[in-house]
This record gives C-alpha cells, sequence and structure tokens, in this order.
C-alpha cells in the first residue's frame, strides 16, 4: 500500500516507491541520504546505495504496508525505518565477511560427501512436487523450512548454502 508524498517530503528511513529518469522500471528501495542534490536510495537486500539522485517528482509515495502471503505487514518509515535498513545493511556485510573466512573450510567439507551422506538420513529432508502454471515444482523440505528448490531453467538444484552439508546431490539429480 502507498502513501503519496502530498505535502511531505520523504525522510531518511522511508521506503519508497519509485520511477527514476531515464528508466522503465518502478522500484522500492529505502532512501538512505537527502542532499541538495536529490535523494539517495539503497534496497535493503544491497550493500552499495544506487547510483543516481531522485527528486520529489520521480516519487509515486511512500510503501507503509506490504503483503507476505496472506499477512499484511507494516512498513516502518523515517527514524524507525533507519534503524531497520542499518540492521539489514550491517548483518549482511558481516555475513559477507564471515562466508569468506569460513567458505575455504566450507568447500572442503562440502567436496567430502561423507557429511551429506551421514547427514541426510538424520535430518530426513523431504522432496515436495506441485504443479504450478503448468509446470512441475520441486522443493526441499527439512520440517517446514524450504532449504532449496529445483531451477528448471538452469536443471539445477538451489540450496541454501548452509543445507547443502546436510543434502546429497547425487540423490537429488535422479529426482528432477
Amino acid at each position: 500500500k502507498l502513501k503519496p508524498y502530498k505535502d511531505r517530503t520523504p525522510k531518511i528511513g522511508d521506503v519508497i516507491f519509485y520511477l527514476p529518469q531515464g528508466k522503465d522500471k518502478s522500484i522500492i528501495h529505502r532512501v538512505i541520504r537527502i542532499t541538495k542534490s536529490g535523494i539517495k536510495t539503497r534496497g535493503d537486500n544491497n550493500s552499495c546505495e544506487d547510483d543516481y539522485f531522485l527528486h520529489l517528482n520521480d516519487i509515486k509515495g511512500q510503501v507503509v504496508t506490504a503483503m507476505c502471503g496472506s499477512n499484511t505487514r507494516q512498513i516502518k518509515g523515517g527514524f524507525g525505518g533507519r534503524l531497520i535498513g542499518s540492521y539489514l545493511h550491517k548483518r549482511k556485510l558481516l555475513f559477507r565477511l564471515f562466508y569468506k573466512i569460513i567458505r575455504p573450510a566450507y568447500q572442503i567439507v562440502l567436496r567430502n560427501k561423507f557429511i551429506a551422506n551421514l547427514a541426510a538420513p538424520l535430518f530426513n529432508p523431504s522432496i515436495i512436487h506441485f504443479q504450478f502454471r503448468n509446470n512441475n515444482n520441486f522443493v526441499i523440505l527439512l520440517g517446514k523450512k524450504i532449504i532449496g528448490r529445483y531451477d528448471r531453467e538452469s536443471r539445477n538444484w538451489r540450496i541454501h548454502p548452509f543445507f547443502r552439508l546436510f543434502v546429497n546431490k547425487e540423490q537429488l539429480k535422479k529426482i528432477a
């Protein structure tokens, strides 16, 4: 749900819906800086800010609620949104740093299929097959959590990095 900026101006931390000049695709990002040159934004999942400045006429409105499945979620703006955006950005940077440090050991363990062969029966991931838009779809569940899915275009399984240790990809090749 959008709330137009009639007599208000965006604040740092607001999540805005906009159409940048010279682009044909609308974007939803968080305001991270307001300068004399314009408004700078960054997506919550991006590590870099956008390389252009926005102006008030580019902005269609503030995102105040979003649908997540059948649930409606409030989207914080202003100071609360600023804290959330900062937290998400720092969390992503820490994860990248952690992953760079642990990746060599992780790759060695991943290549050694012993752990996958040992862990798969213990964790007992389930493979669910369903039809959606006349296509066969496959997901891997561990309990109620989706830990992977089959990508039809690349003909590969996309498995969350942590859970690759517990899934035997050789067995998955026989399914899809």
